[in-house]
């Protein structure tokens, strides 16, 4: 889908089944169908080994996560064993009597996993079965009322399982160096099939492996990136938990297999995050939070140009119907007609905004213009006390935002080399009302401001300045 092709829908794409028992292999079949397609579910975490509230024999585990286990000093009743190694996803060793054990003989052995405080953490291998070429096992750990399941229960009620994979990740957030794997030989991370570690590996980018002899390490850790929309690299997710996307490369693992109108374009992957990210990806954006600055920094309206050149690993798509269900939800919740109506003319603004956004190149000035008219939409039911302010103004505050980020962008495609510099100077002037408007709540103003300054940094006829 090519970006001046795409458009919003209103139709909500969901993954859900009835659950009666002839559903049942239809759901499973759907489920591999799409994940073999390369279509995921966005998520938040990582990895899963999240022990937020357990205690473990009386002491408080709350908001620590396991951050790796030891290749050494693994034992099974009670002997150690030696010489354990991950070949692939599979851990292997030489059991106390000389034997080689491996595989499903796993069951039973024993690890030290460091948690994130630095201490130490005692994990039980329950079980452990192939699934094709994967070795998948099932992990406790002990507790004083029992062992529970390391990566927790599935919908089930069955233990979700993980994947064995070497070294192990800082699990920090918003940091520099934050969801990056660490080559440490002598440990190795237990990978919960419903956070972002497995997933990549299901996905194909198995990180021992390689694809026309290209190693997928790099691959899986900007899959890693991917899943969680960690724009910056950071470690910081960007992503609201459980949306559709869809991702593909050019090794021929995955490839874009998806197409109509609600699936749209978002952006470029590498190991440190995203290249570049397409400017109608703030619409979701908008909605689910602040917009980190990185984000911004890396938004073009020409991403999906230019195939996987520059470094680039993977490209993903996602699902955009339900990013307008957080709005439309307001209108088809509300049982008052007034507030349905500006709510409605704030979603067709907001449409229409970010359509000449995926213009190339986007038309700024009716863009902020449209945003300005959807704020004021908003504004309009929050002082007739049918919108909570709290949430309204939130919305509003994020649309002004974008606003204010047109503005900048202008101002410094025209930086350098200005015609009329008086007319760039006005417009960071502008700009700088623009802040002060938006800082005392009024939005609609600022988006005035915005609006303004984009107008007069396009009359100063410059250019961006040079790296």
């Amino acid at each position: 889908m090519t970006p001046r092709a795409r458009r919003l829908a209103f139709g909500f794409i969901t993954a859900t089944w009835a659950c009666s028992p002839a559903d049942e292999g239809a759901q499973r079949e759907e489920v591999a169908r799409r994940a073999s397609a390369g279509v995921a579910v966005n998520g938040l975490r990582i990895n899963g080994t999240s022990l937020n509230g357990l205690r473990v024999n009386g002491t408080s585990l709350n908001g620590l996560r396991v951050n790796g286990a030891s290749l050494n000093g693994l034992r099974i009743n009670g002997a150690s064993l030696s010489g354990v190694n991950l070949v692939g996803g599979e851990l292997r060793g030489v059991a106390p009597d000389g034997s080689p054990i491996g595989g499903a003989s796993f069951a039973g052995v024993e690890a030290q996993a460091l948690l994130s405080d630095a201490s130490t953490l005692t994990l039980r291998i329950d079980g452990a079965r192939s699934s094709g070429d994967l070795w998948l096992y099932e992990v406790s750990y002990p507790t004083a009322s029992g062992p529970k399941p390391l990566c927790g229960l599935d919908a089930a009620g069955a233990p979700i399982e993980a994947i064995a994979l070497a070294g192990r990740w800082n699990l920090a957030e918003g940091v520099p160096g934050g969801g990056s794997w660490i080559d440490d030989p002598a440990m190795f991370t237990f990978g919960c099939r419903d956070a972002a570690l497995a997933k990549c590996v299901e996905l194909g980018y198995k990180p021992w492996a390689s694809a026309g002899g290209i190693s997928l390490r790099s691959h899986h850790q900007a899959c890693t990136r991917l899943i969680r929309a960690d724009y910056c690299g950071n470690g910081q997710p960007g992503t609201l938990d459980g949306w559709q996307i869809n991702l593909y490369d050019a090794l021929g693992i995955q490839a874009d297999t998806e197409s109509g109108a609600a699936w749209v374009f978002e952006g470029k992957w590498g190991p440190a995050g995203a290249v570049c990210v397409d400017e109608y990806r703030l619409l979701e954006l908008v909605a689910s939070g602040p917009v980190p600055d990185c984000a911004l920094a890396k938004l073009t309206g020409t991403c999906a140009a230019g195939g996987f050149a520059g470094g680039v690993l993977l490209q993903s798509e996602y699902n955009s119907a339900g990013l307008i269900e957080l709005v439309r939800d307001i209108v088809n919740g509300s049982p008052d007609a007034k507030l349905a109506d500006k709510v409605e003319d704030a979603l067709a603004e907001l449409e229409g905004a970010f359509a000449e956004l995926a213009e190339s190149p986007p038309d700024r000035l009716a863009a902020v213009g449209k945003l300005e008219d959807a704020v004021g939409d908003l504004k309009a039911t929050i002082n007739a006390g049918t919108l909570p302010p709290g949430y309204g103004n939130g919305l509003a505050n994020r649309i002004t935002g974008v606003a204010r980020f047109q503005a900048t962008a202008t101002i410094d495609a025209n930086a350098c080399g200005a015609k009329k510099p008086s007319e760039l100077t006005k417009a960071k002037l502008l700009r700088a009302e623009g802040d002060k408007r938006r800082s005392t709540g009024d939005y609609k103003g600022a988006c005035g401001k915005y609006k303004g300054a984009i107008d007069k940094a396009e009359d100063a006829l410059g250019s961006p300045c040079p790296p």
